[in-house]
């Protein structure tokens, strides 16, 4: 917090230097943003849940099993969002870590949801 505003003063004094640095990295910035807008806005064909149940003894562990439309592997990450869910269960914009092996025809997506009282 206390940082930043000491480095937007730098940069704007050494602003013909920092141009170069600064560039690149917002163009990439925008460029991601940009791309992750259109993965949310016109790429939502959607996939069939096959499951979603809790683990015992979890500690509020549940998991959604998934149709698998494409070939990922354990440690890939997905974003899901699933509107029937409330919306404290799923974070539509976390990265979740998938958790099926390949030759499984399902997804195993672990997510944590504790339930307020």
């Amino acid at each position: 917090v206390v940082v930043s505003p000491v480095a937007m003063v730098l940069m704007i004094l050494h602003w013909n230097k920092m141009f170069v640095y600064f560039v690149p990295s917002f163009g990439f910035y925008c460029y991601s943003k940009m791309m992750e807008f259109w993965e949310n806005r016109f790429e939502h064909e959607g996939t069939e849940v096959i499951e979603n149940e809790e683990i015992m003894n979890s500690g509020g562990v549940w998991c959604l099993k998934v149709k698998k439309e494409t070939v990922e592997s354990p440690g890939q990450y997905v974003k899901i969002s699933i509107p029937s869910l409330p919306i404290s269960a799923i974070k539509p914009s976390h990265p979740y870590t998938i958790s099926s092996p390949p030759s499984s025809p399902h997804l195993r997506i672990l997510y944590r949801h504790n339930p307020s009282p």
